[in-house]
């Protein structure tokens, strides 16, 4: 889901709903595809928000291009596209939008989209965690935990996994094998997966397992 970085102003976007987007105002576009997406004050449209997000993104609004690279990511008003996702988080990461480069670094990590690099996905995700973005401190922490991309470094492995565990949203819950804690990351499901252990651990939740 979009993670809109600015509260919506809905009395000024009722007016554009009715009235029309100025145009080329790129921050009315991206907020109005925030409602599109979200269905506030009507139904939910991901084409529509799509549409208005990718205009705004050309224009180079970072909110714009990370949500448009979420949404391409996820399939969201248009089918899967894994090369055009990296390619909006990347222009989004590069203007220090912190959800951008996580799942930047995400992308880089696994080779969705493009090649694996470790390295690429060290460095994006440590923009991320400059803004004090939880999930990336969890896959950056697990990257020294495992030694991808630098050598392994337990040290700093716990520093950045604790700064994860402790702000909301991440839950100290017990690994069962392991007692690491875990975090939500099973996209499809919002399941927990332990980060210490392994990035690609197989899911262990109720609707994933065997």
């Amino acid at each position: 889901m979009p993670c809109p970085t600015v509260p919506l102003d809905l009395s000024r976007l009722q007016k554009f709903a009715t009235e029309g987007v100025p145009r080329g105002d790129a921050d009315a576009q991206v907020r109005l595809g925030h409602m599109h997406y979200m269905g506030a004050d009507g139904p939910k449209n991901h084409v529509e928000a799509r549409r208005l997000y990718r205009l705004s993104a050309e224009q180079g609004n970072a909110e714009a291009q990370a949500t448009l690279g979420q949404m391409n990511y996820r399939g969201e008003g248009e089918p899967i596209n894994y090369e055009q996702a990296r390619r909006w988080c990347g222009l989004a990461a590069a203007q220090d939008h912190a959800v951008a480069a996580t799942l930047l670094g995400i992308m880089h990590y696994n080779g969705v989209g493009g090649p694996q690099d470790f390295l690429e996905a060290r460095r994006v995700l440590g923009l991320a965690t400059a803004k004090g973005l939880a999930e990336a401190f969890a896959w950056l922490g697990t990257m020294h935990y495992r030694g991808d991309g630098g050598p392994v470094d337990f040290a700093e492995a716990r520093v950045l996994l604790t700064q994860a565990s402790e702000q909301v949203g991440y839950l100290p819950t017990a690994c069962a094998l392991h007692m690491h804690r875990m975090r939500t990351a099973c996209a499809p499901h919002v399941h927990r997966v332990c980060t210490a252990c392994a990035l690609r651990v197989r899911c262990v939740c109720a609707a994933c397992a065997p």
